[in-house]
């Protein structure tokens, strides 16, 4: 992130501050969208007509013009004075401090630059926009694990689409879609993929839906999320969730399952063949009572591993928090054990007593396991990581 970005961002937020944090931030999104399409072919004119426009009445309307999501944010852009002067003030700012004569690909870098760190400030604010998105070493990590060229990445609850971004970034030919059922951040998850140029259209981007009604069975080779913990399903989910336990015929119906153990098999049954998985579950997801899921899970060699994030590394909470790795449960992919690993001393902690794993700590992971695939031996110290017999283990 440069330090031009850094600053355009906070001038951009001090001029939105007025009309309310989470309205400002989307209405400095949107116009940062507006810009980067400027960069596109004919859109420098049209981006120089609403710099020039006579009033702000006419600003608005050619704004809405532009904006291919107005349709869609409508809370967003009202007719008060207060907005539009807000609109006025930050087309101006963008104008002066990312100019359409510099080289396009400069603009849109200073423009993708700028969105990522305006969405940061959002989520550094609270818990309230902090749970839209997945911690970028979390993400990072989670792509590491799984995503291969060529893959079609899904990722039901997408967020502010940060794993959807460092997938298409990861490898050569992958396609990503994502679902998330709050519109609002929805929109600005698909804006952003836009922004850093990743192919959207049919079948690919981010989208406001409900996951358990919006994805494709056996579509995807690799299923990413951090969904939300412990939720409540609405009836029209649990439906999903009844016929999702049912595709598994040694898996108990004496209940429904509950928890966050409906994702596991919502991305189990996403899975194409010899596809992989990797979900950000709350620690309650290995207690003792969901041990129905957990046996039916093991015995069809569904789990890989499961690792124990850093104690700090979400920002907003300080629950337990662990990574699912799931393999589509084929016969071929039966495996006698499970590999635990425990990352803690592998994480660092920032001034503000913030916790990542850094570039280090994520490739130790990700050469922890690769190894694990490649020989069955664990190639770290036992404090580390190890594998469990599968008769042996007690999740909780």
């Amino acid at each position: 992130m440069s330090a031009q970005s850094k600053q355009l961002s906070w001038a951009l937020l001090e001029s939105a501050r007025g009309i309310g944090v989470e309205r400002g931030v989307d209405l400095v999104l949107h116009a940062l969208f507006v810009r980067w399409l400027a960069t596109q072919s004919a859109g420098q004119a049209r981006w120089h007509e609403l710099v020039t426009s006579a009033n702000d009445e006419e600003l608005v309307e050619r704004f809405n013009h532009l904006d291919i999501f107005r349709e869609q944010s409508s809370d967003v852009y009202l007719d008060a004075e207060a907005y539009r002067s807000t609109l006025r003030s930050l087309v101006e700012i963008i104008d002066q401090s990312i100019p359409t004569t510099g080289p396009v690909d400069a603009q849109r870098d200073e423009i993708a630059d700028t969105f990522d760190e305006t969405l940061g400030h959002l989520s550094r604010l609270g818990k309230q926009s902090g749970e839209s998105d997945t911690p970028r070493d979390v993400a990072r990590l989670m792509v590491a694990l799984t995503v291969r060229p060529g893959d079609r990445v899904l990722d039901p609850a997408c967020g502010n689409g940060t794993g959807l971004l460092l997938a298409a970034k990861a490898q050569p030919d992958v396609s990503v879609s994502g679902f998330d059922i709050n519109s609002r951040v929805a929109r600005r998850a698909s804006m952003r993929l836009i922004v850093h140029g990743v192919e959207t259209g049919t079948g690919f981007g981010a989208w406001a839906g409900d996951a358990f009604t919006e994805y494709a069975p056996g579509d995807s080779d690799v299923v990413i999320a951090q969904p939300p913990w412990n939720v409540t399903f609405a009836e029209h989910q649990r439906e999903t969730i009844r016929r999702l336990a049912g595709v598994f015929p040694d898996l108990s119906q004496k209940t429904l399952p509950k928890g966050d153990m409906p994702w596991l098999l919502l991305a189990l049954d996403a899975l194409a063949r010899d596809g992989r998985a990797a979900l950000v579950l709350s620690g309650s997801s290995v207690q003792h009572r969901y041990r129905d899921i957990h046996e039916h899970l093991l015995r069809r060699g569904a789990v890989e591993a499961i690792i124990a994030l850093p104690a700090g590394i979400f920002r907003h909470t300080s629950i337990s928090t662990g990574l699912w790795l799931l393999r589509e449960p084929t016969t071929h992919n039966v495996s006698d054990s499970v590999l635990m690993i425990d990352p803690q001393t592998l994480a660092e902690a920032t001034a503000r007593d913030q916790v990542h794993l850094g570039d280090e700590g994520v490739q130790a992971i990700a050469n922890i396991v690769a190894d694990y695939r490649s020989t069955g031996a664990v190639s770290a110290p036992s404090h580390i990581a190890r594998a469990v017999v599968v008769t042996e283990l007690h999740l909780d």
